[in-house]
């Protein structure tokens, strides 16, 4: 029974998934169909198709493979999940444009910019839908995050040069540029957001896992750019906490602020807030983790599985059992999203988190090899 359920949800999601990227295609067909203009790539992209016999869906792999390709150079880390958006996107395009060019009318200006707005609405709710699933993304979220690290730069700098690069491409390539183009570059970010947030409350039922003990509630919840600065702030007092404690997992490099921000711009940081106040913070990544795929031992658990990293707490909260109350609510997210299974590793010399682990119902599987040095790995079938 409990197999059945977890197979409904896998397919549940997996069927949102396919939707929101199809939306995407339809959403961007009706807004050229408009000639108000898109976002900068997708213009490109639709003037090399208007000047060369390739198909707008084959542009699009073309483009996007490109930026997998620089992304996986610039990061040295192949995420071949990437490629599958892509491939369905092209086709999909191919199949959608010419039949919204063939039966879609609209006569008058106004028409037009409705036209526009139905198409951008599509996009940004069809977007939200995809990226709650949690699946992989297109590249070019890889590649923004690769750049940043590449040129020592932050997120924001590095989604410029890229649109940066779209313009010029869109230039070159006779895109279309209108007044739907600047509102979508201004506006997408904060219409995404808004669409992901108001899809994993409605779609997903999980925008905030809580758990009421004593008198104190423990809320696991999605970091927010907003608390980047006071997640990092948990990270170097761990820093601190662990030499103190006589070892060293975590280096003056590695997690970085970079580290953080990337966590919550791609959806996997999260933190422990306890009464409302930030307690702890850590990375659940669902794409799962290379270096694991090499274990001196075997692994208990198959995939999908969540991986648990920098997970860290407040000082303040040291000592009060909130390892096993974030282990229980992080148990709970990977239900809601079909995954039974859950890995972490661990430092030799980190004698705590080995007694938490295995407190936890986690059993002890062999040694990984993650950031250069040997980790023991530890998993756990929910």
């Amino acid at each position: 029974m409990k197999n059945a359920a977890l197979t409904l949800r896998i397919i549940y999601r997996l069927g949102l998934y396919l939707i929101g990227l199809a939306g995407t295609c339809i959403g961007v067909s009706l807004c050229l169909k408009s000639t108000m203009g898109v976002d900068a790539w997708n213009a490109a992209i639709a003037g090399l198709a208007g000047i060369t016999p390739i198909s707008i869906g084959t542009w699009t792999i073309i483009v996007h493979l490109a930026f997998w390709i620089i992304s996986t150079l610039l990061s040295r880390k192949i995420k071949p999940g990437s490629i599958f958006p892509v491939l369905y996107k092209g086709v999909i395009l191919d199949i959608v444009k010419p039949w919204i060019d063939n039966y879609v009318f609209a006569g008058n200006m106004v028409s037009l910019f409705l036209l526009f707005v139905v198409g951008y609405l599509i996009i940004a709710v069809s977007t939200g839908i995809y990226i709650s699933t949690e699946y992989p993304r297109m590249p070019v979220d890889g590649l923004m995050f690769s750049l940043a690290t590449f040129l020592h730069a932050d997120i924001k700098k590095a989604r410029l040069l890229i649109e940066f690069a779209g313009f010029t491409t869109m230039i070159f390539a006779h895109g279309k540029f209108g007044l739907g183009t600047v509102i979508m570059t201004l506006t997408c970010g904060c219409a995404f957001a808004v669409c992901k947030s108001l899809s994993e409350k409605i779609l997903f039922n999980k925008a905030r896992l809580k758990f009421l003990g004593g008198n104190k509630m423990y809320s696991l919840e999605l970091a927010q750019p907003k608390d980047a600065a006071k997640c990092y702030a948990i990270i170097q007092a761990a820093k601190e906490f662990q030499r103190e404690q006589g070892f060293i997992q975590w280096t003056e490099d590695y997690p970085n602020e970079s580290t953080i921000r990337e966590d919550i711009a791609t959806g996997k940081g999260y933190v422990l807030t306890v009464d409302q106040e930030i307690a702890g913070y850590m990375c659940i990544d669902f794409s799962g983790e290379p270096a694991y795929a090499n274990i001196e031992g075997a692994w208990n658990t198959e995939i999908p599985y969540a991986v648990i990293h920098r997970m860290a707490f407040s000082q303040e909260y040291r000592g009060k059992g909130l390892s096993s109350v974030t282990l229980r609510l992080i148990a709970d997210l990977c239900l809601s999203k079909g995954v039974n299974s859950i890995r972490v590793d661990t430092d030799f010399r980190n004698t705590r988190m080995q007694h938490i682990l295995e407190k936890c119902g986690f059993s002890k599987c062999g040694v990984i090899v993650f950031q250069g040095s040997g980790k023991l790995a530890y998993d756990k079938k929910l």
